[in-house]
């Protein structure tokens, strides 16, 4: 079982009992006084992707991922190999073209946004100094603060500490309490020296949000739907953003099952779409490169590599070349290069879930090896904690 320091009691529990997470959610929501909740569920564009009919050997493994995912509280499972969609089902009353929060499964876009601004010229190096064009984020009575790089807000290791409740629970409310969220994440004193510590969290795309749109004079979202969208032709419901009209790079997309699979086609294919070079050679690869503090994250993307050992992996003993963005809720985008695999999976959360399980599934058809990171539950367990302040406010 997942082990959590002190207050996270609550929340090990909760886990332990395989309770969903929307249950948990109406609870939050009973206690927090039932916020309206910021949601695109209007419909998505097909994703005009080619259709295919796979091997009678494929389509039985695939079945049997979906099914297992589906008993799990899932929403959709979409599979792409090579160029052509290879396998679709959605169920629980889900349309595969409506929009689907992505929640954390949005952070992956801000690796696509900086690499496209750097091959454009708008932005030099992933190395480059935040304070050079956002010299908000200075402070004399902390000099650490002028070496926070781009990069470092990428793999967060910037040294900004987590504020859940204000830039993350807040944020998917219709009325928001912190009106301003960048400047907020950007006041936030530093817990570590830039680059030595990974604290997942999404402080870290809030200055970046701030960052890019003082570096080019754009805003992050605008510039992504001309210079990555567009190209791909992906397409989305909504996004979430502050009152100042800041978009929540960490957790604000909301689209569907085959329009995500896109994106993970051209993070599977270096950067290349249909043929077309969205992003130079080698942008990717930069993506996929882990840090001193977590070799297991990347830029903005969590990595199947053995640094950690198998414990720490989405999928222990194989596919090493694995990569995801993954989202509260189980939502899932895994990347398979060697497989010539997409595979795109939306949730309603299960704390059974587990990224080893359905991933051995639809690659062996089997069952997978002991071991592995359960991604879903150190989520809800974090959701659980955030869980504990309203616990306290309602019973002061």
């Amino acid at each position: 079982m997942l082990e959590i320091e002190g207050e996270g009691r609550l929340a090990t529990w909760w886990v332990s009992k395989g309770i969903g997470v929307d249950m948990f959610k109406v609870m939050l929501c009973f206690l927090s006084g039932c916020a309206n909740w910021v949601e695109f569920d209007g419909p998505v564009p097909p994703d005009g992707l080619p259709r295919a009919t796979p091997s009678a050997e494929d389509q039985a493994r695939f079945q049997t991922a979906s099914d297992w995912s589906l008993s799990h509280r899932g929403d959709a499972l979409v599979i792409v190999r090579g160029g052509e969609v290879v396998f679709e089902e959605g169920d629980r009353g889900y349309d595969l073209e409506t929009g689907h929060a992505l929640w954390s499964g949005t952070k992956t876009f801000s690796c696509l946004l900086v690499q496209k601004a750097i091959a454009n010229g708008d932005v030099s190096s992933l190395d480059e100094r935040v304070s050079e064009f956002f010299p908000e984020i200075l402070d004399p009575a902390d000099p650490r603060r002028a070496r926070i790089t781009v990069r470092q807000l990428l793999d967060f290791t910037s040294g900004l500490p987590e504020d859940r409740q204000a830039l993350s629970d807040d944020g998917l409310q219709v009325d928001q309490e912190i009106l301003d969220k960048v400047a907020y994440a950007t006041d936030l004193r530093l817990v570590a020296d830039p680059g030595t510590r990974f604290i997942y969290g999404s402080e870290h795309l809030w200055v970046l949000a701030g960052w890019f749109q003082a570096r080019t004079g754009q805003d992050p979202v605008d510039y992504l739907e001309e210079h990555v969208f567009e190209p791909v032709g992906f397409e989305y419901a909504g996004w979430m953003r502050d009152p100042a009209g800041q978009p929540a790079l960490a957790y604000g997309a909301w689209t569907s099952a085959g329009q995500w699979a896109k994106i993970g086609m051209l993070l599977r294919d270096d950067g290349v779409f249909d043929g077309v070079e969205v992003l130079p050679p080698g942008a990717i690869e930069e993506c996929t490169e882990g840090s001193k503090a977590n070799p297991s994250y990347g830029l903005t993307m969590w990595l199947n590599n053995s640094s950690s050992g198998d414990g720490g992996r989405l999928f222990p003993g194989g596919l090493d070349d694995l990569f995801a963005a993954t989202g509260s809720h189980d939502q899932r985008l895994y990347i398979i290069p060697s497989e010539d695999l997409v595979i795109a999976r939306l949730g309603r959360g299960d704390a059974r879930y587990a990224d080893r399980e359905l991933l051995d599934r639809a690659v062996n058809g089997g069952y997978p090896p002991g071991g592995g990171c359960d991604h879903t539950s150190v989520g809800a367990a974090r959701l659980g904690l955030a869980l504990l302040p309203l616990l306290r406010r309602r019973t002061a």
